[in-house]
């Protein structure tokens, strides 16, 4: 009986051990070839490697296979034993390996953004009548031609047919975007199609910087497409490999949240072109400021505009606008979320930088007075706030912060090289990188907020150039990646535009400059040779400073012929400046006085003129008006030192009208406050001025001055003995302090 209990009992355990076996072996199988996979998905960064890897996993699945057919037939515990450990080790090795690339590549693969959210609104003015969808009815409305526009264009023609709007409404189409603007604020219609991130697109534009306030909203539609961006682009030709010599376009842009997942239209107001060599390791970079007047490829007859108006049609437009003018192709773009820039900067610790003198600048929510960040002169090292600043800072802000951090020389030219020392900064923080927690952040934080047209097997391949970075990283010289830094030479002409309906600040391109910096970037592609330089001469009292590509002397810029003022000017004189420049001059009246009109505006460019025919109207009386050919016209002159705008901060109106009865179309506008006059203010004197000490005037500008009239409410009605003024002072109150700026330029807050 014992015996056959014995039996009953071992037949079981004779079953039960091959099949879970058995089952094991499944398991590893089908984790192996999970984990192939996944190695397959990154033989970019090192093919060798991996397929090495997969061959190997590849035998070791043909082992389990022999182990089924074979080993299990024999009844030798201790390799089952074995076996059976190894297998779990196997599997487990499989799964985490498989996760690790998993979790890697989701996140190269997302900083390309194959779909993003496109948001359109129907936008009135804030006064309007019209609320809500449902009062969209016997209205004229506006909506841009481009038909490639996919939120002003393709979403609001699926909104106009969603709700028959076409058949309840005259519908205008407007060739650009300042021009359907002033139409809606000229009550030309009643609304128009934007997208709804209009506000932060079009705020920069002067007469526009409350379009916030000023409009609402009364409908809008969101879709979650394709990336228009990235689908044009790579329409085109077949981009370089990031194992040869390539070119990328950085582009800075100002979002309220981190992410860049929605619209991909945007401000272009840090450019910033990049060549790279892998096989040198060596970069060129240049800033392209965002005032260059240069044809834009996506406007209508590509007119000559602002470079930064070209992202308002997308990243694609911008490649296509820079790649006309420099005659070098682009292979891949980045955006990046301006601020995202300060958590990447403080995930690395700060970056090192030699601030050239002391400045203040607002944070990186646009936010003055207390949010306002200083940085003081000097190599040190910033963190994300003060380098993002860094990065943005053109202007001086006396209303904000004291003298001492008014200093310096400032421009967007000035702020295209810091940018280009930051990005070189953030770079050398990265070779440093030790941690791999550290480095998981940075991943988290970079998919987040870039968008690149480059794949997720591009961005592998540049596993073998950070390894030759790596590798390197610890020479003598602690360079790693060599950096030519290229400057664009620029010369400010004032210009009207022709969809703005005003004469605004441009800088004209240099062309020797751009040719030099070309070559250079044409070099380092591997596309021309270096030129020779046969003579050089240096002085033995000085030290030798190598001259930056594309800042060295040339002949003046080109500017363009532009149309002066006439008015005040004598008939034989306009008729003169007329034969001399090659316009026809027409006079609307038989009057022998001095021009009074001229119907088309003064900077108008001349090549523009329609049959180069301008007509002009002249006073009546013979004699030209009094004082106005003897008062100084900056807008010609604009580098009289009489165009200076002084320090008006502890004068009178007396003062302020002696130096505006000086200038031609200058006029001065006065908010009257109450303060403190204990604290040092007298009534009468300005404490405040919206532009600031030493800017020179460049054609008709208003100044806004703050005027003492009483001290705070005590004062209020006792009266102030000032003298009398030529320009009446308003009554309108005191608002919000408003920054300075540079007269005429267009962007005000960056």
């Amino acid at each position: 009986m014992k015996k056959k209990e014995n039996v009953k009992e071992e037949k079981p355990k004779k079953k039960i051990q091959p099949i879970i076996m058995k089952l094991m072996v499944l398991i590893a199988l089908i984790c192996s070839a999970f984990l192939i996979y996944n190695i397959s998905l990154i033989r970019s960064a090192e093919p060798v490697i991996c397929y090495t890897l997969m061959g190997i996993l590849g035998v070791i699945d043909l082992i389990y296979i022999i182990y089924l057919i074979v080993v299990l037939k024999k009844k030798k515990k201790k390799k089952r034993i074995a076996f059976f450990i190894f297998i779990v080790l196997y599997i487990l090795i499989s799964v985490l390996g498989s996760i690790g690339i998993q979790y890697l590549y989701s996140r190269f693969s997302s900083t390309s953004k194959e779909f993003i959210t496109y948001s359109t609104s129907l936008v009135t003015l804030v006064d309007s009548p019209l609320n809500n969808e449902n009062d969209v009815n016997n209205l004229n409305l506006g909506i841009i031609s481009d038909k490639e526009a996919v939120e002003e264009y393709k979403i609001a023609q699926e909104m106009i047919n969603e709700h028959d709007w076409s058949n309840k409404n005259s519908i205008k189409e407007y060739e650009d975007f300042p021009s359907m603007l002033n139409a809606l604020f000229n009550n030309e219609v009643d609304a128009i199609f934007l997208a709804r991130n209009y506000a932060t697109k079009f705020q920069s534009i002067p007469g526009f910087e409350n379009i916030a306030d000023t409009t609402k909203e009364i409908a809008f539609k969101e879709e979650t497409l394709r990336n228009e961006d990235s689908l044009t682009i790579a329409e085109g030709d077949k981009k370089a490999s990031v194992t040869e010599p390539f070119t990328i376009l950085l582009m800075g842009v100002d979002s309220e949240i981190n992410g860049m997942d929605k619209s991909a239209a945007f401000n272009g107001d840090s450019l910033v072109l990049v060549t790279f060599n892998p096989k040198t390791l060596t970069a060129t970079t240049v800033s392209i400021p965002r005032d260059s007047y240069v044809p834009i490829m996506c406007f209508a007859g590509h007119k000559e505009n602002k470079i930064t108006h070209a992202a308002w049609y997308g990243a694609s437009c911008m490649i296509k606008t820079i790649e006309n003018f420099t005659g070098i192709k682009i292979d891949y773009y980045a955006k990046v979320n301006f601020k995202a820039v300060v958590s990447i900067i403080d995930a690395l610790g700060g970056v090192d930088v030699d601030v050239e003198y002391s400045f203040c600048e607002q944070n990186s929510n646009r936010q003055f007075g207390d949010n306002m960040v200083y940085v003081t002169k000097g190599f040190q090292t910033l963190n994300g706030e003060q380098a993002l600043a860094y990065s943005r800072n053109r202007h001086t802000w006396p209303n904000y912060c004291a003298k001492e951090w008014n200093q310096g020389q400032r421009s967007d030219i000035i702020r295209g090289l810091h940018q280009q020392k930051v990005i070189q900064a953030i770079l050398a923080k990265v070779k440093d990188i030790k941690s791999v927690d550290k480095v998981l952040e940075l991943f988290d934080l970079i998919s987040m907020n870039l968008d690149m047209n480059m794949s997720t097997d591009d961005i592998l391949s540049l596993y073998s150039v950070f390894k030759d970075i790596i590798a390197k990283g610890y020479s003598e010289s602690g360079e790693v990646v060599s950096f030519q830094p290229l400057f664009l030479k620029t010369s400010d002409q004032m210009i009207y535009d022709e969809s703005m309906q005003l004469v605004l600040s441009d800088q004209i391109i240099n062309q020797g400059s751009l040719d030099d910096v070309v070559h250079a970037m044409k070099v380092n592609l591997g596309l021309e040779d270096a030129k020779v330089i046969k003579t050089f001469t240096f002085s033995i009292n000085s030290p030798y400073e190598q001259e930056m590509i594309g800042n060295g002397k040339y002949s003046g810029t080109k500017l363009y012929a532009l149309l002066p003022d006439f008015t005040g000017m004598s008939k034989a004189n306009a008729a003169s400046w007329g034969q001399q420049n090659g316009i026809t001059i027409v006079f609307s009246n038989n009057s022998n006085g001095a021009v009074v009109g001229q119907n088309y505006p003064a900077k108008k460019r001349l090549d523009l003129i329609p049959n180069r025919t301008v007509t002009l109207t002249l006073a009546e009386d013979s004699k030209p008006s009094t004082g106005t050919t003897n008062k100084i016209d900056c807008s010609v002159d604009s580098e009289n030192s009489a165009c200076k705008i002084p320090n008006f901060v502890g004068k009178t109106k007396s003062d302020v009208n002696t130096w505006v009865s000086k200038l031609k179309g200058v006029t001065v506008k006065y908010n009257e406050v109450s303060v403190a006059l204990a604290n040092g203010n007298k009534v009468g004197t300005i404490i405040k001025q919206s532009i600031a000490e030493g800017t020179f005037i460049k054609g008709t500008k208003e100044i806004t001055l703050t005027i003492v009239v009483a001290d705070n409410e005590e004062e209020k009605q006792k009266p102030t003995e000032t003298p009398t003024p030529t320009t009446p002072p308003t009554t309108e109150p005191e608002t919000s302090p408003e920054p300075a700026t540079k007269p005429n330029e267009e962007d005000t807050t960056d």
